[in-house]
């Protein structure tokens, strides 16, 4: 039998939705749940979101702005100019959405002429396979 595979952003809509779902139901296993979903999406951003190259503060799910069908992420970028030096910080939020024909990526915030840069790398790293 093979191993159950997803996307790594569908494992990450999963974990937000979860947390959703376990704020609307506000049982006694509502702060365990909501817990380890959180857990499980910093685990994702440590071993899957961009690190390096950039991308050098860790990129962090925005969980109250995220569900099944929409995950937010917030995106601390250290550009670099043309000499290679350092060239400060931008802010950028990436929005993926789950459409039927895939993953619509967008990206607003931060300086206008690279977030298509940075809307190229997530989508080629949020539709990477992970077992679940």
């Amino acid at each position: 039998m093979q191993p159950e595979q997803t996307t790594i952003i569908a494992a990450i809509a999963t974990q937000c939705d979860r947390i959703r779902n376990a704020e609307r139901a506000a049982n006694a296993n509502t702060e365990a749940n909501v817990k380890n979903a959180k857990e499980t999406i910093a685990y994702f951003e440590k071993a899957y979101l961009p690190s390096g190259s950039g991308f050098d503060r860790g990129c962090t799910v925005d969980t109250r702005m995220s569900g099944a069908d929409r995950v937010v992420i917030d995106v601390p970028f250290h550009h670099m100019d043309e000499n290679g030096h350092y060239d400060g910080w931008a802010d950028y939020k990436v929005v993926v959405k789950m459409t039927f024909l895939g993953l619509s990526v967008s990206v607003t915030r931060g300086r206008k002429d690279h977030r298509e840069f940075v809307r190229q790398v997530f989508a080629g790293v949020l539709e990477g396979i992970i077992l679940k």
